[in-house]
């Protein structure tokens, strides 16, 4: 995946630097996964909130610097996020609210 942004990263500037390029959002997902996508100059690269049981793995991200990588928050147990390389982004691997038994492996 790819987009077209190409500012110059800014933590917390205005909306389109936090999330304005954000890529893959799963919302109160359960019992899936996301494999071997290529993130090109995303804000966020992949978001799991409410989720259960989902895998992502073998994922990278490239190009230009941005503010979350992988992210798990809201009220998300039991998720894998494994072999995924983080690139520049401000908060490259996070975790936020009430989550549990979670998992980051092989991330770097």
């Amino acid at each position: 995946m790819k987009t077209a942004w190409s500012d110059e990263f800014y933590h917390h500037k205005d909306p389109t630097h936090d999330n304005g390029w954000d890529h893959i959002k799963l919302q109160y997902a359960e019992d899936c996964w996301v494999q071997s996508v290529i993130h090109e100059n995303a804000t966020s690269a992949i978001g799991l909130r409410c989720c259960k049981n989902c895998s992502v793995f073998d994922c990278q991200i490239i190009g230009n610097p941005g503010h979350n990588g992988f992210s798990i928050s809201g009220f998300s147990h039991r998720n894998l996020i494994y072999n995924c390389k983080g690139g520049k982004q401000m908060h490259t691997y996070s975790i936020q609210d009430r989550v549990t038994a979670n998992v980051f492996s092989t991330a770097f």
